[in-house]
């Protein structure tokens, strides 16, 4: 069994890092497969901090509930970019699926 998170195969042209759930980058590719599932947005301040240990992941229930279960902001979701990062996604899991095909 193979795993990856499907996030880590788009990129961000400005040299960013991709953000987290249900903000900005889900939004955005929600946007360019089903606009209609996408209601109204509102800019987000700032989200509470996540503990953070380098090269770990923490998946806490408090964590979830103090950023209200979103990392970013939403409201900053692009269709055009979630198209970009969509095309991304799929030619890195079809690039992984060749080299798994190859190296198994």
């Amino acid at each position: 069994m193979g795993y990856l998170d499907y996030w880590r195969l788009a990129s961000d042209p400005g040299g960013g890092v991709i953000p987290g759930h249900a903000g900005e980058f889900e939004t955005s590719l929600v946007l360019a497969l089903a606009p209609e599932l996408v209601g109204p947005r509102q800019a987000r301040p700032r989200p509470p901090s996540m503990p953070a240990v380098p090269d770990t992941q923490i998946h806490a229930a408090a964590s979830w509930q103090a950023i209200d279960g979103y990392t970013d902001d939403p409201a900053r979701a692009d269709a055009d970019r979630g198209q970009r990062w969509l095309t991304q996604c799929v030619q890195g899991l079809a690039d992984r699926l060749v080299a798994l095909a190859d190296t198994l």
